[in-house]
């Protein structure tokens, strides 16, 4: 009776955390998402929390102090807009901005928003906390799916959404493609040194945000689209690695990759799955993925970008 209760508000976590996640894609009210993004940090600080061993216990509250921090910032960014122009619909607020006349006074609340969506986007190099979260022996693999798959996406949908308001007045495409190169390279670097197989798919999430980062960025329509394309792409596959990877952690009893052997022979249909996501990720031919890394490509295609973003690529496979 007590499993099926802790069961059973394990998936109402779950739930709610999705009901909220839709709220972020449609609110236009910049203070509601505020509000939303604050209770979603709240329930995956339960989610993480959900094992109550020690280590879950840190990880959680690290998680849950670096998102609040993260939306001190945006608040005060918020707070100066308010005074400015008096409104937070995100529509309004567009067209106010485009129409003012002291673009100047924008720098500050912009710096205080941009640093938010740093921080919940995870990209350098403020991502320290990304693989605490999602690779933390003591979350179930669902969750960590559900970060690394879903939950992170949410910092650079609110990028999305602040460089539309913002982007009449300031534009620093050139800062965040370059972002977005050293975010792609640092994330890979860091994930070839792991030996925990879920803080190699979490420092791999990391590299992956930085590509995605750059095709938001350069402003070409294959670009852009490629970019939203591969956050899809990137959601599927990489939900599909941690499920796979808390499976086999289950069938050997450890996360830790030298010590993993013989997995194909034990359990065909996981090394099946896994193969798949881990060729979609990485744009092998005859997948998603590589339409994705292609789009991109193709809009970055005659700069020199194009060079850098062959690092990136190489990177993540």
């Amino acid at each position: 009776m007590l499993f099926r209760s802790v069961r059973h508000l394990f998936v109402a976590l779950l739930l709610l955390q999705q009901g909220l996640m839709l709220a972020v894609f449609l609110t236009g009210d910049l203070f509601n998402l505020y509000v939303v993004l604050e209770a979603i940090s709240l329930i995956i600080t339960l989610l993480i929390h959900f094992k109550r061993d020690k280590r879950s216990v840190y990880d959680g509250l690290v998680y849950l102090m670096i998102n609040t921090l993260a939306m001190v910032f945006y608040l005060f960014g918020l707070g100066m807009l308010y005074r400015l122009y008096g409104v937070l619909d995100i529509e309004r607020l567009t067209v106010l901005i485009r129409e003012t006349s002291q673009p100047r006074q924008l720098i500050l609340p912009f710096a205080l928003m941009l640093t938010a969506v740093t921080l919940k986007a995870a990209l350098f190099p403020l991502f320290s906390w990304l693989p605490k979260a999602h690779g933390t022996p003591g979350a179930p693999s669902v969750v960590s799916a559900l970060l690394s798959g879903l939950s992170v996406k949410m910092g650079l949908y609110l990028f999305i959404r602040l460089q539309s308001v913002f982007a009449s007045q300031i534009s620093l495409s050139f800062f965040f493609i370059l972002l977005g190169f050293i975010t792609g390279l640092a994330g890979a670097w860091l994930a070839l040194k792991q030996t925990d197989i879920k803080r190699i798919l979490a420092y791999s999430t990391i590299s992956q945000l930085g590509l995605i980062l750059i095709g938001l960025s350069y402003g070409t329509d294959k670009a852009f689209w490629g970019a939203i394309y591969h956050l899809i792409n990137h959601a599927l596959f990489k939900s599909a690695l941690f499920l796979t990877a808390g499976l086999i952690v289950e069938l050997e009893g450890s996360r830790d990759i030298r010590q993993l052997s013989g997995i194909a022979r034990k359990a065909p249909f996981i090394t099946i799955t896994a193969m798949l996501a881990m060729l979609g990720i990485t744009g092998a031919p005859l997948f998603n993925g590589s339409l994705s890394k292609y789009l991109i490509s193709s809009g970055l295609e005659g700069s020199v970008f194009e060079y850098g973003l062959l690092l990136v690529n190489l990177g993540t496979m």
